[in-house]
């Protein structure tokens, strides 16, 4: 069952990875201010 679980578990993390662009759009944002991220420190 291991094996065909990890198939299904690849295609689950397809989408995953997805949202984790979404999150990098964001991310983006901070870049663009720098002093953001320092107040966050």
């Amino acid at each position: 069952d291991d094996g065909p679980a990890r198939a299904q578990g690849g295609g689950e993390r397809t989408p995953e990875r997805q949202q984790g662009h979404h999150r990098d759009v964001p991310a983006a944002r901070h870049d663009e201010r720098p002093d953001d991220d320092l107040r966050q420190l």
